[in-house]
């Protein structure tokens, strides 16, 4: 089987959107080498990132590196001219869809929450969406509340509709209490009780009211407890800057910036809890993160976030900074909660793994080969 897989964000070092694509292929590959692939890459770093070299393997940097002129142009060329058997976007969808191709559907928040894009951005990705939607043979949702919200909005058939929940990489894993201070102390000077933020600076994530709700935190409860920060900037940075100074807060704020990946486990591992107070999340893989690394999580009590949780974090309501700041009262001072929820965690992330993500895409792209001649034109 010839496989197309469209890769817009390896290369991009901007957190989800590149592991999920960097994961399933790495995964597919190990599962399937008899395949032949074929990686239209939107990003000239994006091979570096996958980091397979093999005959199986053909990369597709896409040209002039304006994204949007490449997507418009050498895409639908390069598809033309490889004519793959299986097409998948994996995670944007290309203006020209083919017949009988997959696409990756990892959010609802453009359909639920397009406020939380800049209306250039929202446009553009709505524009893409709504063009590949009713050509794609299966779109599949990283979570059954994205489900959902697809069948919701566009009245498609659950059989078009498979749930494919993402992988986690097992870099995510528990380690010891010493190994992880000493790591922490000796690489970035803390030595201090935290909570972690873990994800890019920007609206959807709610950064604001994770501030909000540390200030209160600390000016209610009187504690040691510092927010660290780990992962890359966007447009709502400077906000959010400005929001730490005027809170009060700058000298219990660290941030880390973009860690690389090999530390993760010891940031993670090393916080109290995790705080991903998210307005709106299709999946929500931080959530997952901290359970393989052993840290209690509080995350929000809306879309896909409870689903993946699966009852084993504290849920909160991420419009209601008091609510947040309950939750991280609790969790500091609750130390048979704390250990509850790091116990049952652990159990509940051992169920995402990308064996199992890539297996099933595979099986996928099976599916719709065996009935390839019905799906035409669907």
């Amino acid at each position: 089987m010839k496989v197309g897989l469209l890769l817009a964000f390896a290369g991009r070092n901007c957190g989800g959107p590149e592991v999920y694509e960097r994961e399933m292929v790495r995964g597919m590959l190990q599962l399937a080498p008899q395949h032949e692939y074929h990686l239209f890459c939107l990003d000239k770093r994006a091979p570096l990132v996958i980091g397979h070299d093999s005959r199986e393997l053909v990369y597709h940097l896409l040209r002039p590196s304006s994204r949007v002129v490449s997507m418009l142009t050498t895409l639908p060329w390069e598809m033309y001219r490889t004519r793959c058997d299986i097409f998948h976007s994996l995670i944007m969808a290309p203006p020209f869809f083919p017949p009988n191709a997959i696409m990756s559907m990892a959010c609802s928040s453009l359909i639920c929450r397009p406020e939380l894009y800049p209306p250039l951005v929202r446009a553009r990705l709505r524009f893409l969406q709504h063009r590949a939607v009713p050509k794609a043979a299966r779109i599949i949702c990283v979570s059954r509340h994205v489900r959902d919200v697809m069948q919701e909005t566009f009245r498609l058939p659950l059989e078009r509709l498979p749930v494919i929940y993402p992988g986690c990489s097992r870099v995510f894993r528990f380690i010891g209490d010493e190994q992880k201070r000493a790591f922490l102390r000796e690489k970035y000077g803390i030595s201090y009780p935290y909570f972690l933020f873990s994800g890019r600076w920007e609206r959807r994530k709610n950064v604001l009211g994770t501030l909000q709700a540390f200030a209160l935190f600390k000016k209610n409860f009187k504690s040691e407890h510092k927010l660290v920060f780990t992962g890359g900037k966007s447009w709502h940075s400077a906000e959010a800057e400005e929001a730490i100074f005027r809170l009060g807060i700058q000298n219990d704020v660290a941030d880390l910036g973009k860690t690389p990946f090999e530390e993760l486990p010891y940031i993670y591992g090393g916080a109290e809890a995790l705080i991903y107070a998210s307005l709106w999340e299709g999946f929500g893989m931080p959530i997952v993160e901290g359970m393989l690394c052993g840290t209690p999580v509080i995350t929000s009590n809306l879309s896909a976030m409870p689903e993946i949780a699966g009852g084993c974090a504290l849920l909160v309501n991420p419009a209601d900074t008091e609510d947040i700041a309950s939750g991280m009262y609790r969790i500091a001072t609750d130390e048979q909660l704390r250990g509850d929820l790091r116990s049952r965690g652990l159990k509940r992330a051992e169920r995402f793994g990308w064996e199992s993500s890539s297996r099933m895409t595979l099986d996928l792209y099976d599916e719709v080969m065996d009935g390839k001649m019905t799906l035409t034109g669907a």
